[in-house]
């Protein structure tokens, strides 16, 4: 929408977003949000993945002066508050699932993403997590060889997965 102006596009994410917000628990996970673990609750990125398209129509709504962007920010938020930082937040950085001390970088770089998005439209300061989370890129990254510069997946073992986008 923002680069085409078609409102059909801005009609499928408010759709979206509604879609979200009516699969959100109570607890601030959404419903069925994993395809790693199977149908469960609490997928990681996933969910941080929807609070990242949650912010970003959010945005668009409030510079476009509709103020159903408020409903998007405590949809997010919800989730954001209680679940990314009250059950995966270790002090170091986001584990990859409660249960499970690792930390993912590219898990921790979408979780980023939704919070600097979240800081931006709620004005509360999330540096501490966002400062720490980029520490746990940082750390993953390769150095030297033809993964030079890329992430390790530090939950595979001996396998070394890399994953170059982060």
């Amino acid at each position: 929408y923002r680069n085409s102006s078609d409102p059909l596009w801005l009609e499928r994410a408010i759709q979206a977003a509604d879609d979200a917000a009516e699969a959100q628990l109570p607890d601030g996970r959404f419903r069925n949000s994993s395809f790693q673990q199977g149908p469960m609750e609490g997928g990681t990125p996933h969910e941080a993945g929807v609070d990242v398209g949650l912010l970003e129509l959010a945005s668009l709504l409030r510079d476009i002066g509709d103020d159903c962007w408020l409903k998007y920010l405590v949809v997010a938020e919800k989730n954001i508050l209680l679940y990314q930082i009250a059950q995966l937040w270790n002090g170091v950085g986001f584990r990859d699932m409660p249960w499970n001390e690792g930390l993912v970088p590219n898990k921790n770089a979408t979780i980023i993403e939704a919070l600097i998005l979240y800081e931006n439209l709620s004005g509360r300061d999330m540096s501490e997590f966002i400062d720490k989370a980029v520490q746990v890129i940082l750390a993953s990254q390769e150095s030297l060889g033809p993964r030079f510069g890329g992430t390790v997946h530090t939950g595979t073992g001996i396998h070394q997965m890399a994953i170059g986008i982060y």
